[in-house]
């Protein structure tokens, strides 16, 4: 089946969005309750599957189901799972220690989170499986474990979406680095615990990198961690894209400016929904 005939079948966008990440990702999809994260089959996340038929069968019967993914070995990637500002600022504080994350796909969840993609590490009795509060307000969605999609609605109505220049259509998941990985299935605290004396250096380093322009393959985690920093700072919109444009230029290459301005424009977004719910 091509994208052509996947656009020419009479089923919903959900469907249609699920077989288009079962047939050119072989990502394992099953149908979620419709504007809720649980499962509609039986077997929930076990029931995942890359056969076309039946994930035709399933959204031709519930048309208005959100779409799930499982996530780990048989998808071939684990999720970060970040949930908030709380989330952004522990996950903002796990790097500054640690080193920047690549650029990798990323969604945005309806409730102003975020999934980072990784790929599932290719080593032998490797195993990461579903880590539920990993660190304050961020999990990990591994063996075990689904995510909600994008085009699903959360149950406060608001859409899950591709982050404009994360979309697995046009950037590629990337490993996880090898920090990350030890962090994941090592001893994290111990490992944490040793960089304490350290944090603050690293922190300074961390920004300075950043601030001293990235690489390719670095610019856009690096320009989504230096927005959402000045904006949790209050620092005025006008200024924070000024100061962005400069920054660009010191990147090897710099981002194209249509591309950097999409990655601010989300960021805000994404940042203005969480003040909303915050205020409810």
């Amino acid at each position: 089946m091509s994208i052509v005939n996947i656009c020419n079948l009479n089923i919903s966008n959900y469907g249609k969005a699920a077989i288009y990440y079962a047939l050119l990702f072989k990502w394992n999809v099953f149908p979620l309750i419709p504007k809720r994260k649980e499962p509609i089959t039986s077997n929930g996340f076990r029931d995942a599957t890359t056969e076309i038929s039946r994930i035709v069968n399933w959204w031709t019967e519930y048309p208005d189901a959100n779409v799930g993914i499982r996530t780990g070995k048989e998808s071939g990637f684990i999720v970060i799972d970040i949930d908030g500002e709380i989330g952004d600022y522990s996950l903002e504080k796990l790097v500054s220690q640690y080193g920047v994350l690549p650029d990798t796909v990323i969604s945005l969840t309806g409730s102003g989170g975020k999934h980072i993609l990784f790929k599932y590490p290719n080593i032998p009795n490797v195993v990461i499986k579903n880590k539920v509060n990993w660190l304050e307000k961020i999990d990990i969605r591994g063996d075990g474990g689904y995510i909600v999609a994008p085009p699903s609605i959360h149950p406060n109505g608001r859409q899950y979406e591709w982050e404009l220049s994360s979309r697995p259509n046009e950037i590629e998941i990337a490993e996880l680095p090898n920090w990350l990985l030890h962090l994941l299935v090592g001893d994290k605290e111990n490992l944490i615990a040793k960089k304490e004396n350290r944090i603050a250096k690293k922190e300074t380093d961390y920004w300075v990198s950043i601030l001293n322009g990235v690489c390719e393959g670095q610019r856009n985690n690096a320009a989504t961690s230096l927005v959402g920093h000045l904006i949790r700072c209050n620092v005025n919109p006008a200024i924070i894209i000024e100061f962005m444009l400069m920054w660009n230029q010191k990147n090897k290459p710099p981002l194209p400016e249509r591309e950097l301005e999409s990655i601010i424009r989300s960021i805000a977004r994404k940042d203005s929904r969480t003040r909303v719910e915050r205020r409810r």
